[in-house]
């Protein structure tokens, strides 16, 4: 048995001089845990000891550890040459080893055994869950290795991150958030992260992210609408300030290729960069839109694209030297369909991102058949969550559906990379540690199996099946708007609600159903106006019902919480299902309301139907306002937490609800 700790002493963590920095990172945060559930500060040393108590962590690819294994006879045969393997080995009652293959296998061990033996929740920060003390921490002798055996680059995508921006409003800058969502990568051993929507390299303080990204030996890319750093509005921002008139790449790639080597240049100099390649218009558009000059045809589109990205592989190469290069294109939007047609030519270098469909975030309509080339390498882009048609402030997807999609994913070969769109993360931390389950190990966890350890991680065993029926309840409350392929593949959720709400508007004012965005052909897909109002109408009024039921059992269910477990599950279960009764509701009341203005109806019944609306988005607010007084009382970190709903912006809803009123009133006179 070997003894961590106790009350009165500590083994010494011994870490070997030529570690690599982030090695050294994550045995600070080890060290940490250790005295949040002992109150004990470890002592460290970077030699090890002759005699004593001594937890002894180290890189095979440090001369200095592997000389100690050889010497001391521990097999490593298992993580020999393997890709960010660990073991953890009990040799004897006074000595323990954490060992990887390369320094991120290192940091997966260490992370590993906070987790497995001092019971640090990896997501702590973001679930407000900390540990249980302990007096005393003794290990059986145990031999324990692990590696991926899912995908091989793992990791996040920060994106719409409106509510982060409070946080880093709090805190001065946007670092010490940074440093959370790192620090949560890290110990659901992710290796990959895109930092933010948008990053210029050439603003100090934007580029400091980049470096506290790769000093915590995490890989980092860039939003797929900026390859190589540079993003449409970059070029038009720079023919600005230059005075020039703005250019597209058919005419002007001279100037495209000029700022691409200026932040090659300046990216080139940080470790572990994969590559965002591509070429993609304004506002994450197609290139073509808004710009006469590009091809027509699907070839001659799918061409210029491969062009450019052929040219940013040859300058990325010249500025990398000798340097390991891994590079990436992200078939988003338009991307499917151009490789689909056999439209793009891509190197075989460079690993080929397929993307779901982000409105119901699943993979498209014939993604098995996909061409998958020899000696090219495939990789998927997903969303748990994805502004404009939801989900954002709640979750939508399902365990299910999360697993369903992976697998499809893995059955199809495409494990080189897996991005996952996760916005502010705090609002999808179930997901999240699911999703990063499935990438290590795709095999290792059915839905009801990962949601009861969750739920008793998180809110306690005697709970915790309360818990995981009261998720599955709220995960099947959304209204169903695609079943085709999977259940609930397609659910109306709050994004979409907002969308479909202003259709409405705009049919009480008098226009017919348009289909207003290329992302949101589904949402809108209905032979005529009056079956997309019977529609919505009939699915809210059920839906809302649902989720008020969802809403009651959480009421319920809170009090029977431990109290420190209160703030959290409020924020998951009470917040989100509240606010997609509202949401429903308001759709709910403006379909009566468009459908009363459709047969010129009474002027009194459309009223009472835009009152119906007004008072539900109130209500949405209210709630919001309420989660904001408890968490300003208690819990300091997230006090300003939807200070900065930009996106779902409830109070221009409102505003937009409230001015239909006059519709009535105009009728009257």
């Amino acid at each position: 048995m070997f003894r961590l700790f106790d009350r009165t002493r500590g083994a010494a963590v011994c870490v070997q001089a030529g570690e690599a920095g982030c090695v050294a990172l994550a045995v600070e945060d080890l060290c940490n845990d250790v005295r949040r559930v002992s109150g004990l500060t470890l002592s460290t040393c970077s030699t090890p000891c002759a005699q004593g108590t001594q937890l002894i962590i180290g890189t095979l690819t440090n001369p200095a550890i592997r000389q100690w294994v050889q010497e001391h006879h521990v097999d490593v045969s298992p993580m020999e040459g393997q890709w960010e393997h660990y073991l953890m080995e009990t040799l004897s009652e006074t000595t323990m080893v954490i060992l990887g293959s390369d320094e991120r296998g290192t940091m997966w061990g260490i992370y590993e055994f906070c987790a497995r033996f001092l019971g640090v929740d990896p997501l702590y920060w973001w679930t407000e869950n900390e540990p249980r003390k302990l007096d005393k921490l003794d290990i059986p002798h145990l031999r324990i290795w692990d590696g991926p055996k899912g995908f091989r680059f793992r990791g996040w995508f920060i994106n719409d991150e409106d509510l982060l921006s409070a946080l880093s409003a709090q805190a001065g800058s946007y670092g010490p958030v940074l440093a959370r969502i790192i620090e949560a990568a890290l110990r659901l051993k992710q290796n990959l992260l895109i930092p933010c929507s948008f990053l210029n390299i050439f603003d100090p303080t934007e580029e400091a992210i980049i470096r506290q990204v790769t000093e915590r030996g995490l890989f980092i890319s860039m939003h797929h609408q900026e390859p190589v750093g540079i993003s449409q509005q970059t070029v038009e921002d720079y023919c600005r300030t230059k005075g020039m008139p703005q250019v597209n790449y058919v005419d002007n790639p001279e100037v495209y290729e000029q700022l691409w080597k200026q932040s090659i240049q300046k990216w080139a100099k940080y470790k572990h960069v994969i590559w965002q390649l591509g070429l993609r218009g304004r506002g994450d558009r197609p290139v073509w839109y808004g710009c006469s000059q590009i091809p027509q045809t699907d070839a001659e589109r799918g061409a210029l694209i491969s062009k450019a990205i052929a040219r940013q592989l040859e300058l990325v190469h010249e500025a990398c030297g000798d340097a390991p290069v891994y590079s990436s294109t992200t078939l988003w939007m338009e991307g499917m369909p151009l490789y689909q047609a056999g439209a793009l030519d891509l190197p075989g270098e460079t690993i080929i991102v397929m993307s779901d469909f982000g409105p119901d975030q699943t993979w498209p309509d014939g993604y098995e058949a996909l061409p998958r080339f020899p000696g090219h390498s495939y990789g998927i882009y997903n969303h748990l969550a994805f502004w404009g048609c939801g989900p954002h402030l709640v979750q939508g997807n399902s365990p299910e559906k999360i697993r369903w999609n992976f697998q499809r994913a893995v059955r199809c070969g495409d494990t080189a990379y897996s991005i996952t769109n996760v916005a502010n993360v705090r609002e999808f931390v179930c997901g999240i540690a699911y999703m990063a389950s499935l990438t290590w190990n795709p095999t290792q966890d059915d839905p009801t199996a990962f949601m009861q350890r969750w739920c008793m991680a998180e809110y306690g065993g005697e709970e915790a099946a309360a818990c995981s029926a009261l998720y599955a309840q709220y995960f099947n409350a959304f209204a169903q708007m695609d079943t085709s392929l999977f259940p609930r593949r397609m659910v109306l959720m709050d994004g979409m609600c907002r969308r479909v709400a202003m259709q409405l508007m705009n049919i009480i004012r008098g226009q017919e159903l348009t289909q207003p965005d290329i992302q949101n052909k589904r949402l809108f897909d209905f032979p005529t106006t009056d079956a997309f109002i019977a529609w919505y109408r009939k699915a809210t009024e059920d839906g809302m019902e649902r989720f008020a039921a969802v809403y009651r059992r959480a009421v319920s269910l809170r009090e029977e919480l431990p109290v420190e477990r209160r703030g959290f599950f409020s924020d998951q279960l009470l917040m989100q299902s509240g606010v997609m009764e509202q949401l429903y509701t308001w759709v709910w009341a403006l379909c009566g309301a468009a459908a009363n203005r459709r047969i010129g109806g009474d002027d009194q019944a459309f009223l009472q139907c835009v009152a119906q609306a007004e008072t539900a988005i109130q209500s949405a607010i209210q709630m919001k306002s309420a989660m904001q007084i408890r968490k300003s009382a208690a819990h300091g970190p997230w006090k300003n937490w939807y200070a900065q709903d930009k996106l779902s912006d409830f109070a221009d809803a409102l505003c937009k609800t409230a001015a239909l009123k006059d519709m009535g009133n105009n009728a009257k006179t």
